[in-house]
């Protein structure tokens, strides 16, 4: 009896086989030239309807173009630029000199070597001097324009003015000339808009003099 059932379980299992094979079989060429006619009348749409913004596309064509590209005399610009000097404008040095023209030593490096900036002190550690690059606000600003002159307009010009009676991070002392400021600890003490009125001078301040990054 088991057998049997076993048996008949088969055949049935493999006559719903067939079944399923033939139904596919009628099943598949209909979907498939349903799916041809659907691509047909699309295109045919498609094809009718271009006329009516084939001028829009031309335009946004032209637009994404001319966005995508840049300018060609910047990408040649932008790769004229060797290895070193890539390198170089990374690099800020510092100098001695009050003044600077073009046989002065500070000069040739930076245009020799494509350096990106100067960092300027009042005080000259390293001989215990004075007098390293800062004298008075007519005397660096002269500089600060002759440094960009004379090497190329982006030259970043550095400088520690925080501000207050330090010695240390305050390049622009009020005995040289330069604009009073409060220190960061004052400026802590008072009003949010205190404090941005004060540093909006200091700011004022370093753009007159052609200081364009304030390290402090």
């Amino acid at each position: 009896m088991k057998n049997k059932i076993k048996i008949n379980f088969s055949k049935i299992l493999l006559f719903t086989f067939i079944l399923s094979l033939l139904f596919l079989s009628l099943l598949l060429p209909s979907c498939k030239k349903e799916d041809f006619e659907g691509a047909a009348s699309s295109e045919d749409r498609a094809s009718t309807r271009t006329p009516l913004i084939d001028g829009a596309q031309s335009e946004s064509k032209s637009d994404s173009k001319s966005a995508s590209e840049p300018d060609s005399g910047q990408a040649s610009g932008q790769n004229a630029l060797t290895l070193e000097e890539m390198i170089g404008r990374m690099i800020i040095v510092g100098f001695r000199g009050t003044e600077v023209n073009e046989s002065s030593k500070i000069i040739k490096d930076i245009n020799r070597y494509g350096i990106g900036g100067v960092i300027l002190y009042d005080y000259d550690m390293p001989s215990d001097s004075p007098t390293r690059n800062i004298l008075n606000p007519q005397q660096l600003k002269k500089l600060t324009e002759d440094l960009k002159k004379l090497t190329h307009t982006d030259l970043l010009i550095a400088i520690d003015a925080e501000g207050g009676e330090s010695l240390y991070v305050n390049r622009l002392k009020e005995e040289y000339g330069f604009i009073k400021i409060k220190s960061a600890q004052e400026m802590g003490k008072e009003s949010p808009e205190n404090t941005f009125l004060e540093a909006s001078l200091l700011g004022e301040e370093l753009s007159q003099l052609g200081i364009n990054l304030n390290l402090a």
